[in-house]
């Protein structure tokens, strides 16, 4: 306790600058922001989670096969490396897309950084293609999951 009446009048007129509570409130604000602008670095815009002509359903790549895509409708997507065998994929995220920009925003890659990259992709009717835009620094999913990388519609 300040017994001093001048310390203890400069120490109540300075604002504190948290509680506990306000103190809790600023770190799940701080965490937030920083999600929102990880997610928002990839994509540019809240518009990245638009689908648009993006195509949906199962594809499989032309070089490798058994490496098999599926992209649903929500943004999801399940990556199969081996043969595909529905509901257990060996990674699945969440992807968003604006314009022929894809962005892998979320993943679940055993020790891998959460760091978007975006691909720009082509689609003609049949086969969807991505090209890096940018840089990747998970080369696992750069090198044989999207860069150069071509994959075929399977019928479901």
């Amino acid at each position: 306790m300040v017994r001093d009446p001048e310390v203890r009048a400069m120490r109540d007129s300075v604002p504190r600058a948290h509680d506990g509570r306000a103190q809790r409130h600023a770190r799940r604000s701080a965490g937030c922001i920083a999600a929102t602008a990880i997610l928002l670095a990839g994509c540019g815009s809240t518009e990245c989670t638009e689908q648009g002509d993006f195509p949906t359903g199962r594809f499989e790549n032309i070089d490798n096969t058994g490496h098999v895509f599926v992209f649903d409708a929500e943004g999801n997507y399940y990556y199969f490396e081996s043969d595909y065998v529905e509901g257990d994929p060996d990674v699945a995220g969440v992807y968003g897309i604006r314009g022929d920009l894809y962005t892998e925003m979320t993943h679940d890659y055993a020790g891998s950084p959460q760091v978007p990259a975006t691909y720009r992709w082509t689609f003609d009717g049949e086969l969807l293609t991505f090209e890096l835009v940018g840089d990747d620094v998970i080369a696992s999913r750069r090198d044989v999951a999207y860069d150069q990388q071509t994959y075929e519609r399977v019928a479901d």
